[in-house]
C-alpha cells in the first residue's frame, strides 16, 4: 500500500485593521489627506460635521459606515488611488508609530506557523492593500467600492464589512476554504467586532476600543495590549 502524504488544513488568522493592526482609523485620517490634495473646503466641512455628529451620538458603525463612504459619490478613481499611495507614504514611514507592535508580532508569528492572515475591515480596499503589501497580507475582506465610468458612486457593494457584516464575510471566506472554524484565529478592538470574534476558536481582544475588553473578559477571552 502506498504512503499517503497527511495534508494539514490551512488555519486562518482574521485581524481587524483600523485601531487593532494599525495605530489610527484610516478612513478618516485618509479624508483629511484627500482633502489636502483635492481641495473642497464645503465639502470638507460638511463631511466634518456630519461625522463629528455621528461620533458624539455613537451612531452604530454600520450606519456611520455608509454615510462616510457616501462622500465619495463622483470622486475621481484615480485621484483616491494616487490619494491611498499618498497616505500610506505619509503615514506608514514611521513603522514604529503606525503599526501596533503586539499585534504586529502575533501576525507574523502566525504567518511564521504557516497560518494565513487575512484583513477584515470596514475600511475600503484601496486603502488597505498597500498594508496588505507590505505585511505579506494576500486576502482582505473590506469594502468594495461601486465604480460609474471613472467614477465611484457613493454606494457600497454588499456585503458591508463592518459587525455581522464582518461575520458573513468571515463565514462565507471559511466555507470557500474549507477551513475549520474552531482552528482560527481573529483580533478585533471594538464592540463591532463581536460578531466576528465569536465565529472562531480563537478569538483575541485588542485593549484600547470601544467597550471590547470587558465583554471579552467576561467570556474568558484573551485580551492583549496593541
Amino acid at each position: 500500500m502506498l504512503n499517503q502524504k497527511i495534508i494539514s488544513p490551512t488555519r486562518y488568522a482574521f485581524f481587524d485593521v483600523d485601531d487593532t493592526v494599525i495605530s489610527m482609523k484610516s478612513m478618516f485620517s485618509f479624508m483629511d489627506l484627500y482633502f489636502e490634495y483635492y481641495p473642497n473646503k464645503v465639502l470638507q466641512q460638511q463631511f466634518n460635521d456630519k461625522m463629528n455628529a455621528l461620533i458624539q451620538n455613537d451612531t452604530k458603525w454600520e450606519i456611520a459606515n455608509t454615510i462616510y463612504y457616501s462622500y465619495f459619490k463622483n470622486f475621481s478613481i484615480s485621484n483616491v488611488n494616487t490619494a491611498c499611495q499618498k497616505w500610506f507614504s505619509k503615514y506608514a514611514s514611521d513603522k514604529s508609530r503606525f503599526y501596533h507592535k503586539n499585534v504586529l508580532k502575533r501576525l507574523r508569528q502566525h504567518q511564521s506557523e504557516g497560518a494565513v492572515c487575512v484583513f477584515v475591515s470596514g475600511s475600503f480596499r484601496e486603502l488597505l492593500q498597500p498594508i496588505a503589501n507590505e505585511l505579506s497580507v494576500k486576502h482582505i475582506l473590506s469594502i468594495n467600492l461601486e465604480r460609474k465610468d471613472f467614477m465611484y458612486t457613493g454606494n457600497i457593494i454588499p456585503p458591508q464589512t463592518i459587525g455581522v457584516g464582518k461575520a458573513r464575510a468571515l463565514t462565507e471566506f471559511i466555507e470557500d476554504k474549507q477551513a475549520d472554524a474552531n482552528q482560527c484565529f481573529a483580533y478585533g478592538d471594538d464592540i463591532s467586532d463581536i460578531p466576528m470574534l465569536e465565529i472562531v476558536g480563537n478569538p483575541i481582544a485588542v485593549s484600547g476600543g470601544r467597550r471590547l475588553e470587558a465583554y471579552a473578559n467576561s467570556l474568558g477571552w484573551q485580551v492583549i495590549n496593541p
